[in-house]
């Protein structure tokens, strides 16, 4: 993993890909992580498959989270540094017995900008479609640009069919370069 990271941050910055070095002192990015569990929406439930809604964050530090150098609100991880993350999102879906039409199941890691309003927008976006009675996790990542301050949120359509576990349905980011 270190190094597909350290290829990822090198590239574009003349770095040759094939080509192994343990990073600077200044490359502490266990210093800057965390990972949380979601949690259901309390304010709205979501019965029909269109409707989006962003899922809660544990604020609690359950005995598999952690939390350094993020701010974590029940709505949103807050970056406290400029650099390049590695953001995840895993959802477990569960479509019960009495769902037998195909249902697609939307997950969506928006970015929220004060400070760059054109920064703001979906990052990224799963896709899970069941058409039985099925229970599936989907997983997606991947690095981005963020700015101190920025939120991360998560949301998601067919909140209903969720399995709120905390080793199945977690979020988190960590920091791999500090600008």
């Amino acid at each position: 993993m270190v190094l597909l990271i350290q290829i990822v941050t090198n590239k574009g910055k003349g770095g040759n890909e094939s080509t192994f070095s343990v990073p600077n002192t200044d490359f502490q990015s266990h210093h800057v992580a965390t990972h949380k569990k979601l949690l259901q929406a309390t304010n709205k439930d979501s019965r029909f498959p269109g409707d989006h809604i962003y899922l809660i964050f544990s604020v609690n530090n359950l005995p598999n989270e952690y939390t350094h150098g993020v701010t974590v609100t029940p709505h949103s991880l807050i970056t406290k540094f400029t650099g390049l993350y590695y953001i995840y999102c895993s959802i477990h879906f569960h479509q019960d017995d009495t769902t037998s039409k195909i249902t697609n199941y939307v997950t969506y890691v928006t970015r929220v900008s004060h400070f760059n309003p054109g920064g703001t927008g979906v990052l990224l976006k799963s896709v899970h479609t069941a058409s039985h009675k099925t229970a599936k996790t989907t997983f997606t990542g991947g690095i981005f640009f963020l700015q101190e301050g920025d939120r991360i949120k998560i949301g998601v359509t067919g909140s209903d069919a969720i399995e709120y576990k905390s080793e199945s349905t977690y979020t988190g980011m960590f920091l791999l370069t500090r600008e």
